[in-house]
């Protein structure tokens, strides 16, 4: 329970702070290693590949936003 209370603490921190896309990369990234270690399993080579597609979607989307934002 005190886990989870922290957990979401940071998370609807992060939320305001960084935004919504940062917050989902680095929460699934976190929940996803957390579950490896705690199971004992292998992350496969396309786990990876798939994780750094979505940190560079994120990265790209948090990019056009800015600018977007400075357009206005």
């Amino acid at each position: 329970m005190f886990a989870n209370q922290i957990m979401m603490r940071f998370q609807f921190n992060s939320y305001r702070l960084n935004g919504a896309t940062v917050t989902s990369a680095i929460v699934f990234l976190t929940q996803t290693v957390c579950l490896a270690f705690w199971n004992k399993e292998l992350i496969s080579l396309k786990w990876l590949i798939g994780v750094f597609l979505i940190l560079i979607g994120s990265y790209l989307v948090r990019r056009g936003k800015d600018s977007k934002e400075k357009l206005l």
